[in-house]
């Protein structure tokens, strides 16, 4: 009767442990948790995001400056419109305050854009340079294919070299966590060079040799020649991570549309580590680059 008896509640018990297993499935330990969709994230930093001073979630539904001004003490000029210093630290004749939304340089005053939920906020000190400006930047990954601009969301095209599909595959499955809507090919089309986000994993002839040769108007520091890396007339062996917003676009550099990434190595663990390094969220600055001179 006592064996009977063990073995009904060991049944029950078994019963019980199946259901809550079927009804709250274990979540995978590499699954990235998702932030509120209610607040708004306020971060700034200094030198192109090498140093973060301050990172606070706030209430989305202001503008820029209004929020900013809740936060910190912040000087300005043009009635409020532009900012020339925040916590002490004050524009001059080469650093300047710029701000980005969810990773895309903004083309409104501060005063002018408002705050969507989700959106990350970045204002940063850094050098101004006319001839490289940085349209972009990934220090806040997975944006901008996570929450766009001004509460627009454009479509995510993975374009991969032979030999990448399985980088190309692994990054589509981290924006699937995010609800990023995204596709992998190896050929692009016009419309999507023009309308889409893109990312180039390796390197597509026609589309790269394009980017190398405007490289400084889009404000990135490396290019590809003979399938090494060069910056500042040095070549590398490495990788590097650059995004930039589309010059495919219709409207311009500016248009704060979509965006297109580029992550080349110049062999494929160099591409795998910084895959790697974007997806576990640990790259802090604007671009990324990891390399060794010839």
């Amino acid at each position: 009767m006592q064996r009977e008896l063990k073995g009904g509640i060991i049944a029950i018990i078994a019963v019980i442990l199946i259901a809550v297993i079927l009804l709250y499935p274990q979540i995978p330990q590499n699954q990235t948790p998702q932030a509120p969709q209610n607040t708004t994230k306020i971060i700034i930093s200094l030198y192109f995001g090498e140093k973060v001073i301050e990172e606070k979630n706030v209430e989305p539904g202001g503008t820029v400056i209004d929020t900013l001004e809740k936060i910190a003490n912040v000087s300005t000029a043009y009635n409020g419109k532009f900012v020339t210093g925040i916590n002490g630290i004050h524009q001059n004749s080469t650093f300047f305050w710029f701000y980005y939304v969810n990773g895309i340089l903004a083309n409104v005053g501060a005063s002018l854009y408002k705050i969507h939920p989700g959106d990350v906020i970045r204002w940063d000190f850094h050098r101004w340079n006319s001839n490289s400006i940085k349209y972009a930047e990934i220090a806040d990954f997975p944006e901008p294919f996570w929450h766009g601009y001004n509460g627009r969301v454009y479509n995510t095209t993975i374009v991969y070299q032979d030999g990448y599909l399985k980088y190309a595959k692994e990054l589509s499955s981290y924006f699937e966590k995010f609800g990023i809507n995204s596709t992998i090919t190896k050929s692009i089309t016009k419309e999507e060079l023009q309308h889409n986000n893109v990312i180039i994993i390796g390197y597509n002839a026609s589309i790269c040799n394009y980017l190398n040769g405007i490289h400084t108007k889009l404000g990135w520091d490396y290019y590809v020649k003979n399938g090494y890396i060069v910056a500042r007339g040095n070549a590398y062996h490495g990788s590097f991570i650059q995004i930039s917003q589309s010059p495919y676009n219709p409207k311009g550099l500016n248009s704060c549309e979509n965006v297109i990434m580029w992550i080349y190595g110049t062999n494929e663990n160099y591409v795998k580590e910084s895959i790697e390094n974007l997806i576990s969220g640990s790259i802090t600055s604007f671009w990324y680059f990891n390399g060794e001179r010839i």
